[in-house]
């Protein structure tokens, strides 16, 4: 599996969660955000997951490369 490409995905999801949020956030409709509040939650957590399995990879195959 491409963990880029899940990435990419991610954030486009984090991306349009906030651009749906914005409107309601700004018109104090409560409701609205309290909707949107557990998608964009769950998005920034899975993005955050998938960047430190990205970094935690690379820094193995770094000390691999040193290794040998």
């Amino acid at each position: 599996m491409n963990s880029e490409i899940l990435e990419a995905g991610l954030i486009l999801v984090l991306a349009i969660s906030i651009v749906s949020v914005s409107p309601a956030s700004l018109a104090n409709t409560v409701d609205l955000v309290r909707e949107h509040t557990l998608p964009l939650l769950l998005a920034a957590f899975a993005t955050g997951l998938c960047i430190f399995e990205r970094s935690y990879a690379r820094r193995t195959k770094a000390a691999e490369i040193k290794s040998q």
